[in-house]
């Protein structure tokens, strides 16, 4: 604990991104140098510059009394990582401390910035550039330190290392090189990720808060494609790929998840709420009292800093549609990016999802499904609850639970029966929907529920608008 205190001293003098144009220590300007010169490399995945970085970091820290046996820069194809180990005396008995970051960034675009991405400018508050924050602020801060520690003498008790990954952002072939290929790392106690948490300052740049993430939302990536058979521009279809992509586009944007939220996220906006105050503060401690307060959850999901800690969250971020201006699209796609509230597993709810759709109208009791998927019943219950939130399944009378697009099929079906029909008995309705009393039944009473039918004697009669 006595290592992780001075590592925080040393690290707070220099504050985030914000603009310190003094550099009162030389720990400061060494910090301010190496943030200015990684920022102003372009590190994005297709410049293959990460293992530029890595060799400028090492060579820095080998300059500054690190053996260069303990100094390596691990090459990938056109990627690199780094490792670094600050060899201790071992009197503590206790195994190494992880420093964690990435050297690489998202790729950005001159064109689309107000100032140069790949160049350190800043204002009397802020520092600017891609990457400032996430995360070459952190790479350089941990960089110094070890510098600053090493040239003061300073021999910790156990071995601190830097593990610095070279895409993060992208395919994260280095971050698995780290995490598979090198057991030594893996006998760490514990890591620290300066991708993570952060200082939380006022508008006068008071500090509010220094947060502990404690749990990452599960990131996920799926892509919708509309296609159509095309044609000539000259001669428009009713329907379009793009108009069609355009409209499932729109109901994203409409669409916002259940609230969701756990003891760490209570108590979180509960402490930050009464360091903060104010009408925003007031809202974190409205939602931290009564996570059902809707007033209170709308306010926090309007700050994008915010609104990923009280529900998952879906987004579209690309668009490929196309492939002449002179033709009707034949296809149009577009890259929606989730991040799923932790103790949601993506895979779980694909293969919920896989099923439900495979079993259409006749799907197995719960118990039957939780064998079928080796799970335990209390876990396929929480995830078909976490389905129903995000309107992707029915549950029926009978604790039935359809896929929520069969249904909305049936509804249609129904409601084309009655242009012709009055009354929908059993029978029919059986014929009508293809399964068993078993299913048909549950359906039945759903839709009564749901107001759509009303039961008249053995019959279903639709219910007057």
């Amino acid at each position: 604990m006595k290592i992780i205190l001075l590592l925080a001293a040393v690290l707070l003098p220099v504050a985030g991104v914000m603009a310190q144009p003094d550099m009162p220590s030389e720990h400061a300007r060494k910090t301010f140098e190496i943030f200015r010169t990684i920022i102003e490399v372009d590190t994005s995945k297709a410049m293959g510059n990460t293992p530029k970085v890595a060799q400028f970091l090492a060579d820095e820290l080998v300059e500054a009394g690190f053996p260069p046996s303990d100094v390596e820069v691990l090459r990938k194809n056109d990627l690199a990582a780094l490792i670094v180990r600050y060899r201790g005396d071992g009197s503590s008995g206790e195994k190494p401390i992880l420093f964690l970051g990435h050297m690489d960034v998202v790729e950005a675009y001159a064109k689309d910035w107000e100032r140069p991405p790949f160049e350190l400018t800043l204002d009397e508050t802020n520092f600017y550039g891609r990457g400032t924050t996430d995360n070459k602020f952190g790479i350089a801060q941990l960089t110094a330190t070890f510098i600053r520690l090493k040239q003061e003498g300073f021999v910790p008790t156990r071995d601190l290392i830097l593990a610095f990954s070279g895409d993060e952002e992208s395919g994260m072939i280095t971050t698995r090189m780290l995490a598979y290929d090198r057991p030594d790392l893996a006998q760490a106690e514990f890591a620290l990720n300066s991708d993570a948490g952060g200082g939380d300052l006022d508008r006068n740049g008071k500090a509010i808060t220094y947060n502990i993430q404690a749990a990452e939302k599960t990131y996920a990536t799926w892509d919708i494609t509309v296609r159509n058979p095309g044609g000539h521009s000259s001669r428009p279809r009713e329907d379009n790929a793009i108009y069609d992509l355009a409209d499932a586009i729109g109901k994203i944007q409409e669409y916002q998840f259940p609230v969701r939220y756990s003891d760490m996220t209570l108590a979180y906006f509960r402490e930050t709420g009464e360091q903060r105050g104010g009408e925003l503060g007031d809202a974190m401690l409205q939602f931290a009292n009564d996570p059902g307060d809707e007033v209170a959850a709308a306010r926090l999901a309007k700050e994008s800093s915010y609104i990923g800690t009280t529900r998952t969250t879906c987004v579209v971020t690309m668009l490929k549609a196309g492939h002449a201006e002179n033709a009707l699209p034949q296809s149009a796609t577009a890259t929606v990016n989730c991040r799923i509230f932790p103790g949601v597993s993506v895979a779980d709810i694909e293969r919920v999802l896989r099923e439900a759709h495979e079993a259409g109208l006749e799907p197995p009791s719960e118990r039957e499904w939780a064998e079928r998927l080796g799970t335990t019943l209390e876990h396929l219950q929480d995830l078909l609850a976490h389905l129903k939130r995000e309107d992707r399944m029915v549950r029926t009378p009978g604790d039935l639970w359809f896929e929520a697009a069969a249904v909305a099929a049936l509804r249609e079906r129904i409601l084309a029966h009655f242009e012709s029909h009055d009354r929908l008995d059993t029978p029919a309705y059986k014929a009508l929907i293809g399964t068993t009393r078993r299913t048909a039944v549950p359906l039945m009473e759903y839709f009564d529920d749901e107001h759509l039918t009303a039961r008249s004697g053995d019959s279903r009669v639709l219910r007057a608008k």
